[in-house]
């Protein structure tokens, strides 16, 4: 089972901030992101990181970098 929630924040015409918590898996483990949001007309470039608990990766943070085009 997984289940999300999430919210914004329009701070200007072209940028907003966003989080969302994932919760799931069977020990009932989260995952945290943040991040901003650019859009211009169509084009959207997202800025964030997130979290990934109970790994053995050294970094617990992981950034986030995805370009978009709204169609």
């Amino acid at each position: 089972f997984v289940a999300s929630i999430g919210g914004g924040y329009r701070v200007s015409p072209e940028w907003r901030l966003h989080f969302e918590m994932v919760f799931g898996g069977d020990e009932g483990d989260f995952i945290p992101a943040i991040g901003a949001v650019w859009q211009k007309g169509n084009f959207k470039l997202d800025l964030g990181l997130a979290g990934l608990p109970d790994t053995d990766i050294e970094s617990i943070l992981i950034p986030i970098l995805a370009i978009g085009f709204v169609f």
